[in-house]
């Protein structure tokens, strides 16, 4: 039996989410989320986003707009491999509300994205306009298929980072206790949820 890679779920214990002046929602629903669903739309370039608050570094990890694009500390950034992060991420800027770069602060997203499973409440649907998988469920979290081999570091539909083990014994989280949450995602040999594979 072929052994299954290990990945690891890294993400907020406590996010929160900025705000968005409805112009700036207008401007990103061109481009790289959904009117309808506010998912993202598959842009496949770094999305700049200018949220309404100053932005402060008691957390790492957070969102701009319903779970995307995430928002990362660059200081935490710097840590991860640095040829994944150029192979899987999309990096971008974060603006405030007068403007000013807040250089601390990049949104990400990954050029995978991956549905982090469930096994109870689970509700699954295809939105109408952007026909993105719109996905819930809670209970015991898995990955159903084995996800792609040719990627380090992916997007999860839940506002976190997904680390292939390899990726993610190289990175250092003590100084951020208590403000990540850390899981390993087992992959099923068939989804728990009994939806099969879900539509890309």
């Amino acid at each position: 039996m072929t052994q299954k890679p290990r990945l690891y779920h890294v993400y907020s214990a406590s996010p929160s989410g900025c705000t968005v002046e409805p112009q700036e929602l207008a401007r990103l629903e061109k481009f790289a989320i959904c009117s309808s669903c506010h998912g993202p739309r598959g842009y496949h370039n770094p999305i700049h986003v200018r949220i309404e608050q100053k932005k402060g570094v008691h957390k790492p990890l957070d969102t701009a707009v319903n779970r995307f694009p995430g928002l990362i500390l660059r200081s935490l950034l710097e840590t991860f491999d640095r040829s994944a992060v150029e192979q899987d991420l999309y990096l971008g800027n974060v603006f405030g509300p007068d403007n000013e770069l807040l250089e601390q602060w990049a949104t990400y997203h990954g050029r995978r994205r991956l549905i982090v499973r469930g096994t109870q409440d689970v509700a699954c649907r295809v939105c109408e306009v952007c026909q993105q998988t719109l996905y819930y469920a809670s209970g015991k979290r898995h990955l159903f298929p084995t996800p792609p081999e040719d990627t380090q570091i992916f997007e999860s539909d839940l506002a976190g980072l997904i680390f292939r083990e390899d990726a993610f014994r190289k990175l250092d989280f003590r100084a951020w206790r208590r403000k990540v949450y850390i899981d390993e995602l087992p992959i099923a040999d068939e989804s728990l949820d009994g939806l099969g594979e879900l539509p890309q």
